[in-house]
């Protein structure tokens, strides 16, 4: 097949860019950005870039004023809402190169960038919404402080759907996100949401990694459209201490990178600071000691090999069974998406892996359980919202606005169609009349989901599947000049199934992966999803090296 014969060129090709790597970085300037004729470091992987510093032949100035010209370059994708000042920034990144000739820190000097629902201290944190549009963070978020420990340079924060409700990043005040992958016909694309902004800011080079929030696939859609890895961990075994709560059952921290050593290398940072602050303080809200801690030293250090794991050194996949679950054959499938699956299939069995099929039958009915339980959560999580405790305050300029009325109007100006939308469901499946037949119900469902997994990880180690049905969407004329028009009930539909192979491993709870794989016949990324047991991540990121050949095949 074409990608068995592609496998060692893409190998070659690799190396032969690892080789030119040293090369180019003596080039560099320390006091300027690259110019248009000159190689960028923003086009490297977080592991070359530490190569080149360590060696001598890059500073952490350089990275990071190379980070802001292709921030400034690229501004037309909407990617981030705010950015951190640029001299605070190349300060922060001329005391890594302080610190490189010293003890090395695990990101020293590398660009990340924020989703807007995570708290930085001294920056806006708007959630994309009209109503924060003047909040500014007091404090730093566990994700943040644990990148900021490990020595990363936070360059701002990401465009994303208001509170992240959305599957497409154009429900956003600040206007929609572009993905910078554009197909061959030049129409705009959808970058996928919620986490739209920190998948266009790595696929465009404008960072080396940023954080995303995933509830019901936020960081993975996103991921498969604009072809970067995208990753949710088990959980509760990353902090959501200082993200913003959307339905908290769900929200989980997420990853985005360029490759799965880059990827790893971050999950074993956040992971491991986690893990300290969980042993230092018994914060309540510390999710990590949930985790099974007589496995989780075992996880770091595997981890660790991992991330630096060499393409010619990685081990066979002999003893791991994969599962293909028959359910994700549907029929609105992309041909390409689904050739795809099939050679991700063959990779994996090439390199040692037992594929078998495998039943998971509660899968349809994901979709409508995800939105009742998300919903209901929601709208008790953004009650605080009100103009009154938290949020914009709009008032008439008539006297004697009482309380309900500054509410009604600071919410209805403040909160965007969406948002709005999903309030008002889920306060309908928490009404008393509803409660039983729709939110007593889906969490029920929810369990019958639950046990699925746990059974099907009785026979297999992993799951292999699409993580999108079809390629990035078109974003629609509309949506650009007036991002606030009222859609119809039907494109509102097609966005809510965006989502709809995804949602079954955040009702579960277990980890999951977005892995890049290919692209169509436009040119438009495609990826592949690793789903694997409770706290296993590290089985997965091993199979997910392997699968990351398959992009690299022409």
């Amino acid at each position: 097949m074409s990608w068995r014969r592609g496998l060692w060129r893409a190998s070659e090709r690799r190396k032969e860019l690892g080789r030119k790597v040293c090369i180019q970085c003596n080039s560099y300037s320390t006091t300027s950005s690259s110019s248009s004729s000159s190689p960028s470091s923003c086009d490297l992987t977080i592991r070359q870039v530490v190569e080149a510093m360590d060696g001598g032949g890059l500073s952490a100035e350089t990275v990071v004023r190379d980070s802001l010209a292709r921030i400034e370059e690229r501004a037309e994708l909407r990617a981030f809402i705010s950015l951190r000042d640029r001299d605070v920034v190349v300060e922060e990144a001329k005391s890594s190169d302080l610190r490189c000739h010293g003890e090395r820190r695990p990101l020293e000097g590398i660009p990340v960038a924020v989703k807007d629902n995570f708290q930085e201290c001294g920056t806006q944190t708007t959630n994309a919404s009209k109503i924060l549009g003047n909040y500014r963070s007091s404090y730093d978020s566990d994700m943040v402080r644990g990148l900021k420990e490990a020595g990363a340079v936070t360059m701002g924060k990401t465009n994303m759907d208001e509170f992240a409700m959305g599957s497409m990043s154009r429900w956003s005040s600040y206007g929609p996100v572009v993905n910078p992958v554009q197909c061959s016909e030049g129409v705009l694309r959808s970058p996928g949401g919620s986490s739209g902004g920190s998948a266009a800011a790595v696929a465009a080079g404008m960072v080396f990694a940023a954080l995303g929030s995933d509830t019901g696939g936020s960081v993975r859609q996103p991921a498969s459209h604009c072809g970067v890895v995208g990753f949710k961990p088990t959980y509760g075994t990353l902090s959501r201490f200082g993200m913003t709560a959307f339905a908290s059952s769900l929200d989980c921290p997420g990853i985005f990178a360029r490759d799965v050593q880059d990827t790893i290398l971050i999950y074993e940072t956040l992971l491991r600071h986690c893990h300290i602050r969980s042993n230092k303080t018994a914060h309540t809200n510390d999710s990590t000691l949930h985790y099974p801690h007589n496995h989780l030293a075992d996880t770091i250090t595997h981890l660790g090999r991992l991330s630096q794991c060499r393409e010619e050194s990685l081990g066979c996949l002999d003893g791991v069974a994969v599962g293909i679950p028959e359910e994700y054959l549907v029929a609105e499938i992309q041909p390409e998406v689904e050739e795809l699956w099939k050679a991700g299939a063959q990779l994996l069995a090439s390199a040692g892996a037992k594929v078998i099929p495998v039943s998971l039958p509660h899968t349809s009915y994901a979709l409508p359980v995800y939105y009742a339980l998300s919903s209901a959560e929601a709208s008790s999580n953004l009650a605080r919202y009100d103009g009154m405790r938290y949020g914009e305050r709009v008032t008439s300029e008539s006297a004697g606005d009482g309380y309900q009325s500054t509410v009604e109007k600071s919410r209805t100006v403040g909160i965007g169609f969406e948002a709005q939308r999903r309030i008002l469901l889920g306060t309908f499946c928490l009404s008393q009349s509803s409660y039983d037949q729709y939110h007593k119900k889906a969490m029920q469902v929810r369990r019958l989901i639950w046990n699925d997994f746990e059974a099907v990880f009785r026979k297999v180690d992993i799951l292999l599947t699409p993580s999108c049905q079809t390629t990035a969407p078109p974003l629609s004329d509309t949506s650009l000049p007036d991002f606030q028009i009222r859609p119809s009930a039907e494109s509102v539909i097609e966005e809510y199934m965006n989502d709809v192979m995804l949602m079954p491993a955040s009702l579960a709870g277990v980890p999951a992966m977005s892995v890049p794989a290919g692209r169509d016949r436009k040119g438009l990324p495609i990826g592949l999803q690793l789903i694997s047991s409770w706290h296993r991540e590290s089985q997965m990121f091993e199979a997910a090296i392997h699968l990351a050949k398959l992009d690299a095949v022409p």
